[in-house]
């Protein structure tokens, strides 16, 4: 009796194919086989669909990668070109430089040249206008007639007279005409004292920079033995001590030396000139020296030209124009920052 695997129907008349599957049974598994090919044939379609758009992906991928490339050497090659620029630029630059300042050195030579020989052809005529009074007043003085005595009265010792010392004269200018002319050259100056009154107080620190056009800034700095006591006030707000000017240079030996480094210099500038040059004039009346000179007083200046600040030390001053000032109510270090300040208050007041 023949039986069918698939639905188990039985019978000796039941007809089965190689399978051992019924007519029925046949059907269906052909059926279920023809839509499990229609459906891998669908999944095909779909793959194949999914594996074009993959390839067009990587396709479009690469061409951007080789764009990229492309475009990264191009990068490159525009950066190699611009270094290659800039090496030339620099190189221009350097020899422009050096041109600059070789130009500058040699115009600067010859101005000092030029300085040099109009000094010296100065000084010549002075010579000669010298020795020319000289001999007016040796041939003036050959000719006065000798002095009659009365020979009942002894000639009386003529009384010696004390040398008189002219005062040293500090005359204030306005700013217009300090910068018109600073170019000939000037001093920066800024005292250190015992007290505020330049009758009985004295100088116990001097700091100076000579400023001229086309040189070096010269720089005078000592201590000044006053021969009195420092005020503690006054060791208060700048720090020195009867100790620290114990040894230091006489008044008269210091205050000649500055007059020897100030020379012939119009024009001096200080922070507060008048007390500067008040303790200035009176050491000189004791020292036998003189003095005569020009003088920008930049705090006046600091009051009319920046008066919104809450102040006008020297010290705010600096913050202003970003100096720094490593020793404030120092003689030295107060004439340093003012001289680095006054090129700034130049361009201030030519706004």
């Amino acid at each position: 009796m023949a039986t069918c695997v698939k639905c188990g129907k039985s019978g000796f008349t039941l007809k089965l194919d190689s399978y051992s599957l019924c007519t029925i049974c046949q059907r269906a598994t052909r059926e279920e086989l023809e839509e499990r090919a229609l459906s891998a044939e669908w999944r095909v379609d779909d793959l194949t669909a999914l594996l074009e758009r993959a390839n067009e992906t990587i396709q479009a991928k690469e061409a951007e990668i080789a764009e990229f490339h492309s475009r990264s050497k191009e990068i490159e090659r525009e950066i190699a070109d611009l270094e290659a620029k800039k090496a030339a630029a620099e190189a221009d630059f350097e020899a422009m430089k050096a041109a600059m300042e070789a130009e500058l050195e040699a115009k600067k030579a010859a101005t000092e040249a030029d300085c040099e020989a109009v000094l010296k052809n100065a000084n010549a005529e002075l010579a000669k206008l010298f020795l020319s009074a000289s001999n007016r007043f040796d041939k003036y003085a050959g000719s006065l007639p000798e002095p009659k005595v009365s020979a009942d009265k002894k000639p009386s010792a003529a009384k010696k007279k004390e040398p008189t010392v002219k005062r040293s004269k500090f005359q204030l200018v306005s700013p217009k005409s300090f910068f018109a002319g600073s170019y000939t050259g000037y001093v920066v100056l800024a005292l250190e004292t015992t007290g505020l009154d330049s009758k009985k107080d004295r100088i116990i620190e001097i700091g100076a920079i000579k400023v001229r056009r086309y040189r070096s800034p010269e720089t005078f700095s000592t201590y000044v033995n006053p021969g009195i006591p420092i005020d503690p006030a006054a060791t208060a707000i700048h720090g020195i001590t009867d100790a620290m000017v114990a040894g230091a240079p006489t008044e008269r030996d210091a205050i000649g030396r500055l007059v020897d480094f100030i020379g012939n210099i119009p024009y001096i500038a200080a922070h507060d000139a008048p007390l500067n040059t008040d303790f200035l004039v009176e050491a000189c009346l004791r020292c036998g020296e003189y003095l005569h000179c020009l003088t920008f007083d930049t705090l006046s200046f600091c009051r009319s030209t920046f008066p919104d600040l809450a102040n006008h030390e020297l010290e705010t001053i600096a913050q202003k124009f970003g100096v720094r000032n490593p020793n404030p109510h120092r003689a030295l270090g107060d004439v340093d920052a003012l001289a680095q300040l006054i090129p700034r208050f130049e361009k201030a007041f030519r706004r």
